[in-house]
């Protein structure tokens, strides 16, 4: 009886989300773990596998054929409703299995559309890897039509299959380490309301919003080129030496880093380019690494630090809590001795903190930015316990005037950089707490190479004898 009323539930709460067709054009789909909703009115096929693209279905198809398509079902077994939909047209589905603290979740891995003996036609249909972002009541940004749970440990999975389906839910991804599930829901639903509902759900232990986190750039004070403080010339990849993973937008291809690079990872799409359209990332490794010191940095000084560059940010500046979670665990898997975080918001996720405490206990030096606005106010996710703030200082030796300052930073370094034309941004004198959380990174896997066992107090003595 139960089951019956879920899947009852599941059909009425999709059918709201669906509107009666009208005009041409229409489509509106959703998919959970194994059911299918959708309305489609003259869609063309590529338009309904682009859907299934967009929620991280592998889709292969070939170009040839892209019929339109009218169909209307609801809650219908997927595979029988993908069947309906490729009718008169060769097709094969391939499935994987989640692996998460409910065992594992089977979800819709590929979608494979041919004429036989042509396979080799087939083309991948691309999904938009840009985050769709909205504000919440609260005005914290957050991924549109997506939720974060972790769900009590006694939940018994038939039960939590049928809360899925209630929802229509469909779980994309698991972080074992943190034991949340990344939910997506029907098109324009309600987080708030199902929130709720979940707050009160006694096989929930935690639920979330997946938090978005716009990339705050440095500040171009002037712009031209000006005298680079660099270590380029004798820099080179010593073994052993201590790699500092920077969680930002990516790598450009013309950064020089070479053999500095001891990974990369695009965390948005894991085929992908690492290109970095908005140069930040690039600036971040540039400074971790130490090809670039920032102004007031110890007359000197010689950083020879490798990277991993994880890109999380898309090319519109933004990312989520799950895209962070990915990263954490890519850099745990690469042997990185230091997280750089040059980005923050006011947005304060128990389940971002359970992620860092995560990396902090597999002994990750976590440093963060403290922001570029003088609030007093936290910023995320510099001011959690396991992680160090970094405000900015002038060449002068005083704090920024731009820079945030309150009881949660644990440094002030020199925030001012020169950064070389061709990188992906404009060349010129550029200011932030991003630049001084990057360098300490630097600062503080330099010492890890140096000494790999060095503790707390060592770390801390020796940053302060670098500026």
């Amino acid at each position: 009886m139960k089951h019956t009323l879920s899947l009852f539930l599941a059909v009425v709460i999709c059918l709201a989300h669906f509107p009666a067709l009208g005009g041409e054009n229409t489509l509106r789909l959703h998919f959970s773990q194994d059911r299918l909703w959708i309305h489609a009115r003259e869609a063309s096929l590529w338009d309904i596998l682009e859907a299934f693209a967009k929620r991280g279905v592998e889709v292969r198809v070939d170009p040839t054929i892209n019929p339109l398509i009218s169909v209307s079902f609801s809650n219908e077994d997927l595979s029988y409703g993908l069947g309906r939909i490729l009718r008169g047209h060769n097709w094969a589905l391939a499935w994987e299995n989640i692996s998460g603290p409910l065992g594992p979740v089977t979800r819709l891995k590929e979608i494979l559309v041919f004429e036989p003996g042509a396979e080799g036609r087939m083309q991948a249909i691309s999904a938009n890897r840009s985050f769709v972002v909205e504000k919440g009541p609260d005005g914290l940004a957050r991924i549109k039509d997506e939720v974060l749970v972790r769900f009590s440990p006694d939940a018994p999975p038939q039960r939590v299959k049928e809360l899925l389906d209630s929802l229509g839910a469909s779980i994309v991804a698991a972080h074992n380490a943190t034991g949340v599930y990344r939910l997506v829901l029907p098109e324009n639903s309600d987080i708030d309301r199902i929130l709720r509902e979940l707050a009160q759900n006694g096989l929930v232990a935690g639920a979330e919003p997946n938090h978005a986190y716009s990339m705050a750039p440095a500040l171009l004070l002037a712009q031209g080129r000006g005298q680079v403080q660099s270590n380029s010339g004798n820099a080179r990849l010593h073994e052993g030496a201590a790699s500092v993973a920077i969680f930002d937008s990516g790598l450009s291809s013309l950064s020089g880093l070479g053999d500095l690079v001891a990974g990369s990872l695009n965390a948005l799409e894991p085929s992908g380019a690492m290109d970095d359209t908005l140069g930040h990332g690039t600036q971040m490794a540039l400074i971790a690494s130490g090809r670039i010191l920032p102004a007031g940095a110890k007359e000197g000084m010689a950083l020879e630090n490798p990277v991993i560059p994880i890109r999380v940010f898309d090319d519109n500046g933004m990312t989520s809590n799950f895209t962070i979670f990915e990263a954490i665990d890519y850099a745990k898997a690469s042997g990185a001795r230091v997280i750089n975080l040059s980005w923050g918001s006011s947005a304060d996720s128990g389940f971002l903190a359970d992620a860092l405490l995560d990396a902090h206990k597999a002994g990750i030096v976590l440093v963060a930015a403290a922001g570029n606005e003088p609030t007093g106010q936290p910023v995320y996710p510099a001011a959690y316990p396991t992680v160090i703030a970094v405000a900015a200082r002038n060449p002068q030796g005083q704090t920024w005037e731009n820079s945030n300052m309150a009881d949660f930073v644990a440094l002030i370094a020199p925030g001012f950089a020169q950064i070389p034309p061709g990188l992906g941004a404009k060349d010129g004198l550029y200011a932030g707490t991003s630049i001084a959380s990057a360098f300490v990174s630097g600062v503080i896997a330099h010492i890890l190479t140096q000494n790999p066992q060095a503790g707390t107090e060592q770390i801390w003595r020796s940053i302060a004898e670098s500026f």
